[in-house]
């Protein structure tokens, strides 16, 4: 989806889900920010987990209205986080002119603090890598989710947990950090470890044969959730999986 106008062009595309990002290009004047504005309206309206503002296209002079940033968080419990800030926007984020709006070095960092940002509803276990683990992480998990509410995922996210910190155990052979988040319509869980090499491994393809193990737990990890991904910084990488809360009703065929 686009939004044009005369100073600003807003793209918006889903990067995962409940989770929208916005890149901005042009200059951000006074008839700018009514375009940024009608772009991040359109962005929360569909009430996503949170939005993230790429700004690398955009350029900020010193007279730039920045508080339209500010305006468009405190009206939505949506996260609103900025990637690659110019001068202008730093030196906002340091006087607080842009509120509870966070900014972060790019859209992978922006990204990673939307999976980990302070919530109501976040747990976090840190486990060795022994092959304990797997079974202390789907306990930890398992618990959660009846304490939430969400005791229907209990297995499905039990064998994604179980993939992702066995995955860990099996050959990346570093600490790790499992992080469990019910954000909307989404629960997220995220593996971090300490290694930043390394690929998500691909899609599972057809279901495995039923005397086969493996590739059951990928298999699993694809059936189960909506959306997974892996998020690389110098100290390590975070793999993550969204699971939805509710499956999507659709209406029967007519």
């Amino acid at each position: 989806m686009e939004v044009r106008g005369a100073d600003v062009i807003a793209t918006m595309s889903d990067i995962g889900p409940a989770v929208v990002v916005v890149a901005l290009r042009g200059t951000l004047t006074l008839r700018g920010s009514a375009e940024v504005r009608r772009a991040l309206a359109k962005c929360l309206a569909d009430d996503p987990a949170a939005v993230i503002v790429d700004l690398s296209g955009l350029a900020t002079p010193s007279n730039t209205p920045l508080a339209v940033f500010q305006a468009a968080a405190v009206r939505t419990k949506t996260i609103l986080a900025l990637a690659y800030p110019t001068a202008e926007i730093r030196s906002a984020a340091k006087t607080r002119l842009l509120g509870a709006v966070t900014v972060h070095e790019s859209v992978d960092q922006a990204y990673t603090y939307v999976l980990t940002a302070p919530t109501a509803r976040r747990s976090q276990l840190m486990l060795p890598p022994l092959p304990a683990a797997v079974r202390a992480a789907r306990q930890f998990t398992a618990e959660t989710c009846l304490r939430w509410g969400v005791g229907h995922l209990v297995e499905s996210i039990g064998a994604v947990v179980s993939e992702l910190t066995g995955n860990v155990v099996r050959h990346v052979r570093t600490s790790m950090v499992v992080t469990i988040a019910l954000r909307g319509d989404y629960l997220f869980l995220s593996v971090r470890d300490e290694r930043p090499d390394g690929d998500l491994p691909p899609r599972a393809g057809p279901p495995p044969e039923p005397d086969s193990l493996s590739s059951r737990g990928l298999y699993l990890v694809d059936l189960y959730t909506s959306a997974r991904g892996v998020i690389r910084q110098p100290e390590g990488k975070c793999v993550w999986a969204a699971l939805r809360v509710a499956p999507i009703c659709r209406k029967p065929a007519q």
